[in-house]
């Protein structure tokens, strides 16, 4: 799945497991500012953000399907944050 709030990037990214024989996109959103704690809420155990090749990516990507969890260094943060949130902030 890819997301990003920037319909270009999204194109892009789009086109990028087509490099793979193994990937395949199953399905786009866009984002919003509390995005990386919903998607983990959700269940995901993979966040990247913008910038990372498609090597990078594709490693990603078979790392979660195997069921290793994958967390950029921004989307640890966006959660540390999180839980740094006292009750009233949430």
């Amino acid at each position: 799945m890819s997301v990003d709030d920037h319909d270009i990037l999204r194109g892009g990214i789009r086109f990028s497991p087509l490099a793979f024989d193994d990937l395949e996109l199953v399905a786009e959103a866009r984002s919003d500012s509390d995005l990386v704690q919903r998607a983990v809420q959700a269940g995901a155990i993979g966040y990247l953000v913008k910038g990372v090749s498609a090597d990078e990516l594709a490693e990603a990507i078979r790392a979660t399907y195997a069921g290793r969890p994958v967390l950029g260094p921004e989307a640890t943060q966006a959660l540390s944050q999180r839980d740094d949130a006292s009750p009233d902030d949430v």
